[in-house]
């Protein structure tokens, strides 16, 4: 019987560049769009890489996902180049401006359609911080979920997933499939596109 590859599923998500100054509106109540560089998430792209690797090391498929408009498509070629098996762009314009907790519900349904083995996002946003949308998708749907993962290892239904603790320290973590891990901007260096 041929051995079943392992799906995972990452979550690429967009943040402004927060490099080139900020210009508000002229009621002064908001951040102008104009000169504001949109770039891929560091730590998506940290889960990025971390998903390749495992992918590589367990012959499994990886599917790049995002959720917007089509500006993020870069954001996908980026991760196709990369080494990404598939990619997906999901949005319709009813998804502008939602909250944490519409997010999530998208991302759930997402992980129910493409049932993958593991779901890897980053932790947060550069730009605005913690991004509580997958975990709260993972709660959701009754999944274990991992916080400040560094390294992951597949074995027999379950992952072993080293994450970082409070003040420095390391921990092993065991969680069964399908789960979804976050992954922190520090924890490694994404590849260069092919």
């Amino acid at each position: 019987m041929a051995k079943k590859s392992t799906q995972i599923f990452v979550l690429l998500r967009e943040t402004c560049d927060p490099k080139p100054p900020v210009r508000l509106t002229a009621d002064g109540y908001g951040v102008s769009e104009r000169g504001l560089r949109r770039i891929a998430n560091p730590a998506d792209l940290c889960a990025l890489e971390m998903a390749l690797q495992l992918a590589e090391s367990n012959s499994g498929i990886v599917t790049a996902v995002a959720i917007g408009p089509n500006r993020l498509d870069d954001h996908l070629r980026l991760a196709l180049s990369m080494g990404a098996n598939r990619a997906i762009r999901v949005w319709n314009s009813a998804f502008q401006g939602g909250d944490a907790v519409s997010e999530a519900r998208l991302v759930a349904r997402l992980i129910e359609i493409l049932k993958p083995d593991l779901t890897f996002a980053g932790s947060g946003l550069l730009d605005r911080g913690g991004d509580p949308a997958p975990a709260l998708a993972s709660t959701n749907l009754g999944l274990p979920y991992v916080t400040s993962a560094l390294a992951v290892e597949c074995k027999d239904g379950e992952v072993e997933v080293l994450r970082k603790s409070d003040r420095g320290a390391r921990q092993r973590v065991m969680a069964t499939l399908p789960c979804t891990l976050l992954f922190e901007a520090t924890s490694c260096e994404p590849r260069y596109p092919g």
